[in-house]
């Protein structure tokens, strides 16, 4: 009984369960739009634009381009899933839908900003493509969203005080599963500069538990390297196990940026 109560914890969901969440938050999107166009249960009554300033079709591509991602995620991660990221996926349409909205805005506060004339009304529809356009594109990644949402403070704030904001910088592996004993294998390190600035990458440091477990490669490749703003770089490390016991290696990379790490593990 307890078991079974289990799996039906949203942390312990895997791959499966969220490919038919997606498809079922998919299905629900496509139902919205049939709707307001067959004026069910009076969704054609919600005023567009919405406020008299979001058009309504603002949230609906962004939560469009949110629910994508995750099943990207799905496709992408189902053998080696992480199910820490399970919440995350869990909101992804709703969280899409905020940054949609919360994108446009900030995007009509800056055309506002520079004299412009704004153009968002409910038609025709591709009047407002550019709009739907970037709502779809950050509700798919939210680093263009938290890029731009730190573009428009630097605007509408002034550029804050050199080299204290934080770039958004992510250190990535492939794969994290670590080789069976006594199989080699080399492991993808990336470093991912998402932010408004480029970076210096310090030190990287390297980390098994337990101890001994496994044999761990030199990265090179990293250490020096200057991570230009919405770029990336990529070195190689070696990992081969010493033993049949379970172990983690912890990879630190730290830098102008701060500290990031990722975890390779094999259970």
């Amino acid at each position: 009984m307890g078991s079974k109560a289990k799996d039906f914890k949203l942390s312990a969901w895997t791959a499966g369960p969220f490919f038919i969440l997606d498809l079922v938050y998919m299905a629900i999107l496509v139902v919205l739009l049939i709707g307001r166009r067959a004026h069910w249960l009076d969704s054609n009554k919600i005023p567009d634009p919405i406020g008299g300033l979001v058009p309504i079709a603002i949230p609906w591509f962004g939560a469009l381009g949110a629910v994508t991602l995750s099943l990207y995620g799905v496709f992408s991660w189902n053998s080696q899933w992480d199910t820490k990221w399970n919440y995350w996926h869990a909101a992804r349409p709703f969280v899409g839908a905020i940054f949609a909205v919360v994108s446009f805005l900030i995007f009509i506060g800056i055309i506002n900003a520079t004299g412009a004339s704004v153009n968002a009304k409910p038609a025709p529809a591709t009047d407002n493509l550019p709009y739907l356009v970037l709502a779809f594109i950050v509700g798919f990644r939210e680093q263009t969203f938290r890029t731009l949402l730190q573009r428009a403070v630097d605007i509408i704030l002034g550029p804050g005080i050199p080299g204290q904001t934080p770039a958004s910088v992510q250190v990535t592996a492939q794969p994290r599963v670590a080789p069976h004993t006594g199989s080699p294998e080399d492991v993808e390190v990336t470093v991912t500069n998402g932010g408004g600035a480029d970076v210096t990458i310090g030190q990287v440091q390297t980390q098994v538990t337990p101890v001994g477990a496994a044999n761990i490669g030199t990265i090179t490749g990293l250490q020096g390297s200057v991570v230009s703003s919405m770029s990336h770089v990529t070195a190689k490390m070696n990992v081969q196990p010493t033993g049949d016991a379970a172990f983690k290696v912890d990879v630190t990379v730290s830098g102008t940026f701060g500290t990031s790490s990722v975890i390779i593990e094999r259970t």
